[in-house]
């Protein structure tokens, strides 16, 4: 078992959250979509940079180093549980570090967004 947490500064995301090559690089179709229908794009979008991050801190890689963020997309079931759901690709990768399992949670105040990611 395995954990990463990350904490983003949400005035950053503010910044990012409106440019297309941003959003375009880092989240996945169906992230970019739950977003543009929101009033809380910053927070939504921090927490699920900082979530991809966590994740990736956890796994003891980083960032740039075997699965881009867009290959890692964050979701949410019908009782509001956030989840991780991996491409092909880095799910086989994720396979292949002897993990099969991943929980999660973000949080957020008005200026912050937090996760913990834990393996397994």
């Amino acid at each position: 078992m395995e954990i990463g947490i990350d904490v983003l500064d949400i005035n950053r995301m503010e910044k990012l959250c409106e440019k297309e090559t941003f959003l375009n690089k880092f989240f996945t179709q169906e992230e970019i979509e739950f977003v543009k229908k929101s009033n809380n794009k910053a927070q939504i979008l921090a927490g699920y940079y900082s979530c991809k991050e966590a994740f990736l801190k956890a796994l003891g890689i980083g960032i740039g180093r075997g699965i881009d963020l867009k290959e890692i997309g964050i979701f949410y079931d019908d009782l509001g549980r956030p989840h991780i759901k991996l491409t092909d690709e880095a799910g086989q990768k994720f396979n292949e570090m002897g993990f099969s399992n991943i929980s999660i949670s973000i949080s957020d105040s008005t200026s912050v967004a937090v996760a913990v990611c834990i393996v397994y």
